[in-house]
């Protein structure tokens, strides 16, 4: 369904369309097409809790270079959420994921990465869900740079897979990183060869380092407090999304 969903977007289209979309009765969610060769930034405004499922479908063509805030209100959690993302050859994206999991069933991020392609995600969440899920599968020649930092009253983990998807690559990585009470972190570095075969370059768990590096700020601070310098060094936040995190930072604050 979601495949047939983004064949929809033709030459005649202007080069990125956000819709809302109901797909398989998932839930409500964004579904974001962008057309080969695009670059910019992509800030959609978050979509009110109603206590259904959340579902949320990108789609980039080749050649693209986007960043993309998906956002999905801080104090309240769906029953459970899920995106699906596609990457297209050559692309890059830069993927800002935050919501909140507490209570939640789920939590599920699908990401597929064309050959050449990569991705930079930063995920961020308060509480957990019962389940949460990273899946990548990479074509020959892709990297994803993966980093989780969640807030929760009790230990949890997150359970990442990553999955080649050349002819030679029968290798699947799995991980499940544990997250201690309070402010946590993981952050993993993964590629394939021209093979498809897929490896891991880097792994860190534990209290994410704050090195003041801009925009991380206000992305923390919903979190709440976040311990001395811990072992996982934070990517750098996407230039274009800092402004738009520290409007919504000072929003989820306020009590609802």
């Amino acid at each position: 369904m979601a495949r047939r969903k983004m064949q929809l977007v033709g030459d005649e289209v202007p080069p990125v369309s956000m819709a809302r979309a109901n797909p398989l009765g998932r839930g409500d969610g964004h579904l974001i097409e962008v057309q080969a060769g695009a670059q910019g930034t992509l800030r959609p405004r978050p979509i009110p809790v109603d206590g259904l499922p959340r579902h949320h479908l990108l789609n980039l063509g080749a050649g693209c270079a986007m960043d993309v805030l998906l956002d999905d209100l801080w104090l309240h959690s769906s029953v459970s959420r899920s995106a699906e993302i596609w990457v297209g050859p050559r692309s890059r994206l830069r993927l800002v994921d935050r919501a909140c999991g507490q209570g939640g069933l789920v939590d599920l991020l699908g990401i597929r990465l064309a050959p050449g392609a990569s991705v930079e995600l930063i995920g961020l969440r308060t509480g957990c869900a019962g389940a949460t899920v990273i899946s990548v599968d990479l074509a020959p020649g892709a990297r994803a740079d993966l980093t989780w930092v969640g807030s929760s009253d009790h230990a949890n983990a997150v359970d990442v897979r990553v999955r080649g998807a050349g002819q030679a690559a029968r290798h699947t990585l799995m991980l499940s990183a544990p997250l201690g009470p309070g402010v946590e972190a993981i952050r993993m570095a993964v590629a394939t060869d021209r093979a498809g075969v897929p490896r891991c370059e880097s792994v860190q768990m534990g209290c994410p380092h704050t090195p003041k590096l801009p925009g991380w700020a206000p992305a923390l601070a919903p979190l709440g407090e976040v311990a001395g310098g811990g072992p996982v060094e934070l990517p750098p936040m996407p230039p274009k999304l800092r402004s738009i995190l520290r409007r919504r930072a000072a929003v989820s604050e306020r009590p609802r």
